[in-house]
C-alpha cells in the first residue's frame, strides 16, 4: 500500500480487521474503487461513530458490503423480494465489483431485511431503498465473511481516492478520527481511485444508471444480452436452421432478457450459404433464413455467449476441445441426450423432418430459460 509513516494507523490482517468490527471499532478497508471505513451495521455505537466522521451533518444510509451475489439473493428470498431476471443478471455479470446497487424493495421488504439483519431504520436504507455493494477485494470479502453479522462502509471524506499509506493517514488525521480507526486491512492490490457506478433496481423489474463511475452506463446496458450459439460440423444446415428457428420464436414470444442468436460450424469454412434444402424446410414452418453464410466457430464466440447448444455429442465434444473451460455453459440441444443427425444429401423430407424436430428441441430449451427468468430450476 506504499510507504507508512510512524503516525499511520495500524496494518491488520483479515482476522483483526474482523475482530476490530465485531468489537464496534472503525477499520479501513480497500474495495476495488477506493478505500473506506467498515463498522458493524448492528451496532448503534459503531454507526454513530462512523455517521460523526467529516463535516457532513446528515446522517446519510450507507452501503451494506457483502461478500457474494448469493448472500444477497438469500437475503432477499427470505424478504419475500425476487429480483427480475434482467438485475440477476446484472449481478451475475457485474458483481463481485464496482457496482453500488440500490434496491427498490418498500416498506415490508425492507423491514424485513432490517430485522434479519439487527439493523435499525435507515443504516443501510432510505426510503424503502436498499444499498449493497458486493465487493471484489478478496482481502475485504475474507474480512466480511468473517465479521459474521452486516457491515457497512463508507467513503473517506476528502480522502475516498486515498491509495497509499500516507494518504490514508492525512485522511484519517483530518477527520480527527486516528481515536476511532483501529487500523488498515491489509490489502494484495491497490483501489483504482474511481468512485463506483450507482444503479437503481425498480420496482418494475428494471433499472437506472444514476451515476456513472467505474462502469460506463453503455458498458452495463451491453451485460444485458444473452447470445445463444448453436453448432454443427459444416453450418450449413442444422445450425443455421436451428438459429433462424430460434430467432423466430424469440421474436413471436420475447424472453425477459434481449436475446441475440448464432450459429457456427466445428469444422468448416466460413462464407458457404445454407444449403437450399435447410432454406426451404424453414420456410414450411413459417419462418425464414435470412442471408445465412457459415461461420467458423471460434474461441472468442464461444466465450462471448452465454448458451451453446451442439447438435451431436461430437459438436458439444468439439466445443470443449476448442475452449476446455467452456464449463456447463455447453449443451446438447436434446434434454434427453440424442443427437440432431446430418441431413445433408438427403431429401427434402428428410430436412422438413430435421427442422420440426429442432423447433420441438428448441421450444423446450426456451421454455427452461422462461422458467429460469421467473426463479424456477432450469434443465
Amino acid at each position: 500500500m506504499g510507504s507508512v509513516t510512524s503516525n499511520s494507523p495500524k496494518t491488520l490482517t483479515v482476522r483483526e480487521a474482523a475482530e476490530a468490527v465485531r468489537a464496534d471499532r472503525l477499520v479501513v478497508v480497500p474495495t476495488e474503487t477506493v478505500f473506506g471505513i467498515a463498522a458493524a451495521a448492528s451496532s448503534k455505537g459503531a454507526v454513530d461513530s462512523l455517521w460523526s466522521l467529516g463535516t457532513e451533518s446528515s446522517r446519510l444510509a450507507l452501503a451494506w458490503h457483502i461478500e457474494s451475489g448469493t448472500r444477497l439473493a438469500e437475503t432477499l428470498e427470505g424478504a419475500e423480494h425476487r429480483l427480475s431476471a434482467v438485475q440477476r443478471r446484472l449481478v451475475e455479470k457485474l458483481c463481485p465489483g464496482p457496482l453500488l446497487l440500490a434496491i427498490e424493495l418498500g416498506d415490508d421488504a425492507i423491514e424485513r431485511v432490517r430485522s434479519a439483519l439487527g439493523v435499525e431504520p435507515g443504516v443501510l436504507d432510505d426510503d424503502g431503498v436498499l444499498l449493497v455493494r458486493i465487493v471484489a477485494n478478496p482481502q475485504t470479502q475474507r474480512a466480511i465473511s468473517e465479521v459474521g453479522g452486516p457491515v457497512i462502509v463508507r467513503s473517506i471524506p476528502g480522502g475516498g481516492n486515498a491509495r497509499t499509506g500516507d494518504e490514508i493517514t492525512r485522511a484519517i488525521d483530518r477527520m480527527g478520527a486516528a481515536h476511532l480507526v483501529a487500523g488498515v486491512l491489509a490489502s494484495d492490490s491497490r483501489p483504482l481511485g474511481k468512485g463506483s457506478t450507482l444503479v437503481r433496481f425498480l420496482t418494475s423489474g428494471g433499472y437506472r444508471v444514476d451515476r456513472e463511475g467505474a462502469y460506463a452506463e453503455r458498458y452495463i446496458d451491453k451485460q444485458i444480452m444473452r447470445t445463444i450459439l448453436f453448432v454443427c460440423t459444416g453450418n450449413t444446415c442444422r445450425s443455421p436452421m436451428a438459429a433462424a428457428i430460434a430467432r423466430e420464436l424469440i421474436a413471436r414470444e420475447p424472453l425477459e432478457l434481449p436475446t441475440t442468436v448464432r450459429s457456427a460450424g466445428a469444422f468448416t469454412s466460413g462464407g458457404m450459404p445454407a444449403t437450399p434444402e435447410a432454406a426451404t424446410a424453414v420456410e414450411s414452418l413459417g419462418y425464414t433464413m435470412g442471408g445465412h453464410q457459415s461461420s467458423v466457430l471460434t474461441r472468442e464466440m464461444i466465450a462471448q455467449a452465454d448458451e451453446i447448444y451442439g447438435l451431436t455429442s461430437s459438436h458439444v465434444d468439439a466445443i470443449r476441445a476448442i475452449d476446455p473451460n467452456a464449463g456447463d455453459k455447453v449443451k446438447l440441444l436434446d434434454p434427453d441426450g440424442q443427437d440432431v443427425t446430418d441431413p445433408i444429401g438427403q431429401s427434402q423430407p428428410v430436412y422438413d423432418a430435421t427442422a420440426k424436430r429442432l423447433r420441438e428441441l428448441i421450444e423446450k430449451r426456451l421454455g427452461a430459460m422462461r422458467s429460469a427468468e421467473k426463479g424456477g430450476a432450469s434443465r
